[in-house]
Order: structure tokens, then sequence, then C-alpha cells
């Protein structure tokens, strides 16, 4: 019987028999049961602590019949620490088509991308190999990375500067794991926060706190790091530039001009308190300036409290000793704080006025004395000056010039003097001259020049001038005239006197041979003939000579002298200008029957002229030798005679 007919036959005894039954579903003989999709799972980033929503792996009853799930093994993610999973497959029976699932999620305790793999079976049928996918995200944003303070004042603190952590995800987030936050240089930069153990609501947040306390000043930087539950915060950056605590001002003090060995005037550099708190002044170290003969220096400041803006001070003074410009340098340091260079600078000037620096003596009278001229010096300082040392003052030249002073010891008050008082007593005639100098204290006074002229005779005028004269007329005489002023009479040898210009000028004197008591003169007479028209201009000079002794008491002095011999004198004229003007006559003509006439007038005589050498002016040598030997003769005789 063939097998088709054997199932007819099998199907009508079953329904005949009462014995009704479902056939079951054919079905591949080698198809799996289960269909299980998908094997790769991709979650959403996810926030570090969050967890995703599930995406389900689904096992589908793939056969025409219903199937127990009676073993259910495996479908743990490897990496259980990201990942989990739960199912609902183990012991439920699928009708065909009907299907259960492996539901995986999310929960990253890590930023960036993590995978897993997990598989399982299913009534002895694996799933294969499934893979799960995710993105972890930060749980926090943590802001700024940078913190910049405003400037600080050294010592000062800042106020706090926030870097916040917030919850960005969508769930609560306990802060069990919060690592770091320190800055690296923790001498200036310091901080805080309040995380530790919080939990966060979504988008709540805690912070790290930091301050700036600067030590220096400039420019400061530092960083830091943290981690929040595994989240790390990057680098954070802290910058800050320390100023000041104190102003200190001025750098540069420019004292008056001072008088040697005075002081001047205090001034100040001034410290003030440039923070918005009290600063006590612990640590004060320095400021004495490097040259103390010459500036010193106080201060006010050590130990002292100064609030916001209150200031003491370092006060300098300037005492110079010696002249000229002195400057110098000081630096001191407050609560650590350097002041830098202070620099000071100021002028010594002269204690005393010396004046004056030239001394002109009257021509004065060979072995007279002139009278005293003062050289005073005078305290210019604001205070009083005792003259302690005192050197000097003596002329070079003593023979001819001498000196007395009443300074030595003396204290000055500001404006008061003393002198150095000189005279002039020539021994020679002519111009003499010599110097000095002396010192005060130290200050110098310079040279100081004396100068003075000795003479005999006092010769007046030098210069001569004649009225206008008509050519060929002679202008009356004009004289000059040699006074001795000497104490003593002076027998006068006379050299020279003739004028330059004999053709227009002549000249005689009655001073040769002569004898002049004290204050007795004679005279050198000059006469102007002019032979041309014009202006005429001539010069004479002569040189007188003498001897004798000077009295004991000279006019004009307050102290009586002993008798002084003055062996020879000799005083020259020095230039004496004689001029003149020669006017031409006019010409005038009567006509006549007998021709014209012209009228001449007649020239006045000249004098004799002197004479341009010997020892007399207007006489031969020889003559004047004649008449002294034949005067000394007479002499003789009429003593005889009288006897």
């Amino acid at each position: 019987m063939t097998r088709a007919l054997a199932s007819r036959l099998l199907a009508l005894l079953l329904v005949f028999g009462g014995l009704a039954f479902q056939a079951p579903v054919a079905h591949a003989a080698d198809a799996d049961p289960f269909t299980i999709a998908p094997t790769t799972l991709t979650f959403p980033a996810t926030a570090v602590g969050e967890t995703s929503a599930g995406i389900a792996v689904t096992v589908t009853n793939a056969w025409g019949i219903s199937q127990t799930l009676t073993t259910v093994a495996g479908g743990v993610p490897f990496d259980a620490a990201n990942f989990s999973t739960v199912q609902n497959c183990a012991g439920v029976t699928l009708a065909p088509g009907a299907s259960c699932a492996f539901t995986y999620t999310f929960t990253p305790t890590t930023t960036g991308p993590l995978t897993t793999t997990t598989n399982f079976s299913i009534n002895g049928q694996p799933s294969g190999t499934i893979t799960l996918n995710g993105t972890g995200t930060p749980a926090f944003t943590i802001s700024p990375t940078t913190i910049t303070f405003p400037t600080t004042v050294v010592g000062d603190t800042s106020a706090g500067i926030d870097v916040t952590i917030t919850n960005t995800s969508g769930v609560n987030q306990t802060l069990t794991a919060v690592a770091g936050g320190s800055p690296f240089d923790s001498v200036n930069f310091t901080g805080v926060q309040n995380c530790v153990s919080v939990t966060l609501a979504p988008g709540a947040s805690c912070a790290f706190t930091y301050k700036f306390t600067p030590t220096t000043m400039g420019p400061l930087t530092t960083t830091t790091n943290f981690s929040i539950n595994g989240q790390g915060s990057g680098t954070i950056t802290l910058n800050g530039t320390g100023t000041p605590a104190f102003t200190i001002a001025p750098t540069t003090l420019n004292f008056p001009a001072t008088a040697v060995g005075d002081t001047s005037a205090g001034m100040d550099v001034t410290i003030t308190n440039a923070t918005s708190s009290n600063r006590t002044l612990t640590a004060v170290a320095g400021g004495a300036p490097f040259d103390s003969a010459n500036f010193t220096g106080v201060q006010n400041c050590v130990s002292v409290t100064l609030a916001p803006g209150a200031s003491c001070a370092f006060t300098y003074k300037f005492t110079p000793t010696t002249l000229g410009p002195l400057t110098t340098t000081t630096n001191f340091s407050i609560n650590g704080q350097a002041s830098g260079t202070i620099t000071l600078n100021g002028t010594g000037i002269p204690a005393f006025t010396i004046a004056p620096a030239t001394v002109n003596f009257p021509a004065t009278a060979v072995g007279d004395s002139s009278a005293g001229i003062d050289v005073t010096i005078t305290n210019a300082s604001g205070a009083n000056q005792t003259l302690t040392a005192v050197a000097g003052g003596a002329p070079f030249d003593s023979a001819n010039f001498t000196g007395v002073q009443n300074c030595v010891g003396v204290t000055l008050a500001p404006g008061a003097s003393c002198a150095f008082t000189y005279t002039f007593t020539p021994t020679t005639t002519g111009p003499l001259t010599t110097t000095t100098n002396f010192s005060i204290n130290g200050q110098a006074s310079g040279t100081i020049t004396l100068t003075g002229t000795g003479m005999a005779f006092r010769i007046t005028p030098t210069a001569l001038n004649f009225p206008d004269t008509n050519v060929g007329a002679t202008a009356p005489p004009m004289s000059l005239t040699v006074t001795n002023v000497l104490s003593s009479s002076q027998t006068l040898s006379v050299v020279g006197g003739a004028p330059a210009d004999p053709t227009h000028f002549g000249g005689a004197q009655d001073c040769a041979g002569a004898t002049l008591a004290p204050g007795a003169s004679c005279a050198f007479t000059y006469t102007f003939a002019p032979t041309s028209a014009g202006l005429h201009t001539t010069t004479a000079n002569f040189t007188i000579t003498s001897e004798a002794v000077v009295a004991a008491a000279a006019a004009g002095r307050s102290v009586a002298m002993a008798p002084v011999a003055i062996p020879l004198v000799t005083q020259g004229s020095g230039v004496i200008t004689l001029s003149g003007t020669g006017i031409s006559l006019t010409t005038t003509t009567t006509s006549t029957t007998t021709g014209p006439t012209t009228t001449t007038p007649t020239p006045t005589p000249s004098s004799t002229p002197l004479a341009t050498t010997g020892s007399e002016v207007g006489f031969p040598l020889g003559l004047a030798l004649v008449l002294m030997l034949a005067g000394a003769g007479l002499v003789r005789l009429a003593r005889r005679t009288h006897r």
C-alpha cells in the first residue's frame, strides 16, 4: 500500500473514531526555531552616571508551533560596568511569531566611546555575538578654565573667583569622588571647594573657589586640575598681578642751593598705604644715604600702622661740606617691598660772599700809606657761622702792600661780616700790583688783586688843547704843573719834555735844578705856532729824578713813622698830549690906481724850544754844567769873605 493511501486511511480512522487532533505545521528540518535581532546596538551619547533608554535584542519564535523557552543562558554584557541587561524570555512559551527580548541599557562611568559584546542561547540555540556601543559624555560642565584676577596689592587677598561644576545630566549626580584642585603655586594662590559628597540635581552646581594673595610684585601665574566622579576638569589656569602695597614718592629729591655748613629744610619721601586694609610696618630696612657726609635722613615708619590712604615718611636733609653739585642715592624696603633707588641732589654754595676781588688804591706818594680798603667777608648762609679756620691773606708783595683782618674766631650772624683790610705803601714810583688769597672755613677767596701807583710828583694836566690859532701866529702858552707830593724837599733833574712835533709846538720848563718844598711846584710851558692849517697833535714825555729823605710823619698818617730814606726817586710823566688847530687867514685886496695891496700879519715870536735830549729841557748840557760850577765858586768866595 502506498504512503498516500495509508495517510488517508489514518485520517478516516481518527475522524470517525473521535480522535481528532492538529497535526504539526511543517517546517524545514534545518531552520532555527528563533530569530534574534538586532546583533549590534548603538546607544545615544549618554552623560557619565546617567542611564540610557533600553534597546532590545528580540527573540522571535520562527516555527509554526508554540515553543517554550525552557533553557535561556547568558546575555550579560562582558563590560558590566557600563552596560547592563534584563530579559523576559526564560520559561516563556512563544506562539508562532511571538517574541520576548533581552533589553540592554548604557550607563557610562567615563567619558568617550565605550563598546562591549554579549551572547546567549535559547533552548540551545546560540544568539551569536551581540555588539553594544555607546559614548559617555561629561556629566558636568566645568567653567571657566582660565581665571584672571584683578591687580592685587602685595599682601592683600583678592575676592574669590569660582570654577563652577554644573550637573548637565538628566539625573541627580552624587559627587562621591572629588580629587585635586589645589593650585600648584600655593604661595600666591589658594582654593576651596564645596563639592565633596554633594548630590546635584540636573542643572545644579557646586564650585571650586580660588583667591589671589600676591607676595611679590609683577605678573604671577599657576595651574590646577581636579576630577569629579572620574571626570577630569582639564587644566585650570590662574593669572594675577601683584601691585605695591605702598606708594613711595618722590624718587628724586632736588634740594635748593645750600651754603656750605648750612642745613637745608627737610624733604620727604612719603610711604602711603595703597591697600584697602590697615597695614602695620613691621619690617622697615635701609634708607640711610650712601653719602652720609653731605646728606642725612630720618624716618617715622617703623612699627606704624597705616590706615588705607595714610602715610609715613623718610625725611632727608642736605648739609654740604664742599662747594659744587653733590649727589647720592639710597634705598629701603617696607614689609619686603623695595623702594627702588631714591636719588638725592644738591649744590653747595659759598657760606660767605667775599668782595671785592680787586682793590684799586689811589695814587699814593712814595713812603706814604693809603687809607685801608676792605675785602669784606659776609655770612651768606641762613645760620650763624663761626670762623674757626682762617688762613692766608698776606699780600705776596709785602714791601708795598700790607693787610690785617678781624675774622679769626668771629661768629657771624646771617648777613653779618668781617674784613681783610689792605693798605698801599709804595716804595717806588709807578704802577704796582700784587695778589693775595685766603680761605674761610675751607672756602677759598679766589685771587684778590691789589693795585696802586707810587708817585713823588703830581703832574697835571696830561693833555693841553690850544685854541684855534692863525697860521703863522702863536697861541697863548699853556702849562702843566709838577707838584712835590712827598713830605720832604726834592731837587729835580729832568730828562726830555720836548714835543715830538717841534714844527708846530714848542716849550720851556723851570723844573730842572729846582728844589721843591713839599707841596711846591714847577711848570712845563708849551706853545702852539701852526705853520699850516688843520688839526695838529703831538706828544711829549719826560722823566723827573730826585733824591731826598721822607719826613718822620707823613701827611694823612694816623701813626708816626720813622724817617724813611728815599735813595733815588724817578717818575715818568707818562704821555703828554698837545693839540691845536691852525687857521688860514683870508687875503684882502684893495683896488687903487697904483695896483692891489696884500696885508700879511706879523707872527708872534715863539719861545725857546725844549731840548729833546740832555739833562735839562731848554738848555744845552754843557751850559748847565758851567753855570753850576760858577755858582759853586761864588758860594765858596762868599763864605771866605764872610770869615
